[in-house]
């Protein structure tokens, strides 16, 4: 039933679909994986612990060690990369 709807249709369905969701029916048919594996991959996010954590985050090794594996393919998709880290602002007692 779902592979028989139009891809806009299933693209707007994904809209409203959690990653873990859409990984999931993407492993459902052939058909399926063809319209949301693209989507799945579109934006890759890379979240550090902390601000200090993005000092020693290696981007080169991620896509290095995705090269040569089975994955490599996906990244053709990704349109769009994200760096975050919760930046705290420390506030300092001075005494005068």
């Amino acid at each position: 039933m779902l592979e028989a709807l139009p891809v806009e249709i299933l693209s707007s369905i994904a809209n409203w679909l959690s990653p873990r969701d859409l990984r999931f029916l993407s492993q459902a048919s052939r058909r399926l994986h063809s319209v949301f594996i693209p989507l799945l991959y579109h934006t890759i996010n890379f979240c550090a612990a902390s601000e200090w954590a993005l000092n020693v985050i290696n981007i080169g090794t991620f896509f290095r060690l995705h090269e040569v594996s089975k994955d490599s393919c996906y990244l053709q998709y990704t349109r769009e990369l994200s760096i975050s880290a919760p930046i705290v602002f420390a506030r300092f007692n001075r005494s005068v």
